[in-house]
Parts: C-alpha cells; structure tokens; sequence
C-alpha cells in the first residue's frame, strides 16, 4: 500500500478541515454569505453548503496548534484583498499542521 505524500496529506486532510472551519467561522461571525465564502475559498456554493450542514470530510480529531489565529488571519486578509497574506495565512497553517519543508510556501 502506498503512503501519502506529505503534500497529499495536506490536500486530502487539513484542507477539508480548513474549508469547514473557515466556511463556519465566515457565515456565523462575518455574516459572508455561501456564494461570497466559496468565492474567497475557490470551492463551490454547494461544497460551502456541504460543510456548514457537517456533511463534509472535516479532518475530524485534527489538533492544530493555533489552527483558527491562521484561519483568522487567512479570513481578514481575504476580506481586506490582500491574496499574498491569506495565501501565507494558509501556507503557515500547513507548516503547523505537517511540519514539513514545502517549496510552495509563501514568504
């Protein structure tokens, strides 16, 4: 059996859980609607959906150091315009989550 890469790891377990995450903290705290949160996450209104009724693959049990101050941060810069700083938001995420040397991170 094949092990996941860590950049596998990343994409099939802490973004369902960042999206999740993120989709519920967008709707209930920042009243973003579904179309506006799954236009600021890149994913459709009804993955959006998908989330916010608990139906969708949240990374359930992840215990990320900190987790919600990047998605906080990730949120405020997406809202404010700043893509860089939401992208770096999330790249530090990733770091916390996997603890991994990524080519891709956003300095």
């Amino acid at each position: 059996m094949r092990h996941r890469t860590d950049y596998e790891d990343a994409i099939y377990t802490l973004m369902p859980y960042f999206r999740a995450r993120a989709s519920a903290i967008m709707s209930s705290e920042y009243g973003i609607t579904q179309s506006g949160i799954a236009s600021m996450l890149g994913i459709t209104q009804a993955a959006v959906s998908k989330y916010l009724s608990g139906r969708g693959s949240a990374g359930k049990g992840l215990n990320i150091k900190d987790a919600d101050k990047y998605i906080y941060r990730f949120i405020d810069s997406k809202i404010s315009g700043d893509d860089k700083a939401a992208q770096k938001s999330l790249c530090t995420l990733c770091q916390a989550y996997k603890k991994f040397a990524c080519n891709l991170v956003v300095r």
